[in-house]
């Protein structure tokens, strides 16, 4: 956010702005195989079952890394539709353009970084 806001251009700015805020909230609902992860690595590794703590471990990369895959495809090949949401209809075209070219991008970013969770 600094570095853009010192482009200047306070349309990349507003741009930025709404793409992370969609991106954001996109990750947060997804995110939640730590949650639902933790305990059964945890009880695995209590039992002293090795071979039950690495099938805990590989479901967790396995389905981080299809939820994370499938929602940075969606997110990607339509990011217009998400940032309706939080872009105000009175939001000029270079900005929806600017703001649909940053979370496409950073859609790409979604699955490692749910990957980074397990």
């Amino acid at each position: 956010t600094f570095f853009v806001g010192r482009l200047g251009d306070e349309r990349a700015l507003a741009a930025l702005g709404a793409a992370n805020q969609v991106f954001s909230s996109v990750f947060f609902v997804v995110s939640f195989l730590p949650s639902v992860v933790t305990p059964l690595v945890a009880a695995a590794n209590a039992a002293g079952d090795r071979e039950g703590l690495r099938k805990r471990v590989s479901e967790a990369v396995w389905v981080s890394a299809v939820v994370g895959g499938v929602a940075s495809v969606l997110l990607a090949s339509d990011p217009g539709r998400a940032l309706a949401l939080v872009l105000p209809q009175t939001a000029s075209a270079a900005t929806r353009e600017l703001a649909s070219t940053y979370l496409g991008t950073r859609a790409l970013t979604l699955a490692p970084a749910l990957l980074a969770f397990v």
